[in-house]
């Protein structure tokens, strides 16, 4: 097997929010922290005044429901998408329960490949060497359910616009 932390650094996504609305005003952009339980994980959000736009989840789905509680306390606009950085599970250990809330979710082809062999080389990991969780506790996986290839441009309801660019790993190139 290849080394895990080459390939995940090799194959994440850059998130580049441009701001391409004609109104004078940008949205409010917020971030989620955990605690050391959760690797101290950020969850970044971006409320764009009509709907907010999560980038990453966290490292258990009971973390990534108090950050979607402290969304909700900070702003009226409805999550309506997560993208998923690199496929590591602090960053999309969270999709099942987002997706229950009908939460849209987005990462690269080449992250979406991964996140299922890295999913269970870390649930193996924590349940049989760290010993931090028991048999069948481990977060459940779920994959995204968008992906794209090198770019895309998603549009938010207020008119701007979030550009995803995959980074290319220099064998890559």
């Amino acid at each position: 097997m290849k080394p895990i932390t080459n390939h995940l650094i090799s194959k994440t996504v850059a998130v580049l929010i441009a701001l391409a609305s004609f109104d004078a005003q940008c949205g409010t952009l917020g971030v989620y922290t955990s605690d050391q339980k959760g690797f101290d994980t950020h969850t970044f959000w971006y409320d764009d005044g009509k709907e907010v736009t999560l980038i990453d989840t966290q490292f258990v789905p009971q973390l990534t429901e108090a950050m979607v509680q402290q969304v909700k306390s900070s702003t009226a606009s409805p999550i309506t998408r997560v993208i998923v950085t690199h496929a590591n599970p602090d960053k999309y250990n969270g999709l099942a329960y987002l997706h229950k809330l009908g939460v849209e979710s987005i990462t690269s082809a080449a992250v979406s490949r991964e996140m299922p062999v890295v999913h269970a080389y870390k649930e193996n990991y924590w349940v049989n060497v760290a010993k931090m969780f028991k048999p069948g506790t481990y977060p459940a996986f779920e994959n995204v359910k968008k992906t794209f290839i090198g770019q895309t441009t998603i549009s938010l309801q207020s008119g701007e616009t979030l550009s995803l660019f995959e980074l290319k790993s220099r064998r890559d190139q």
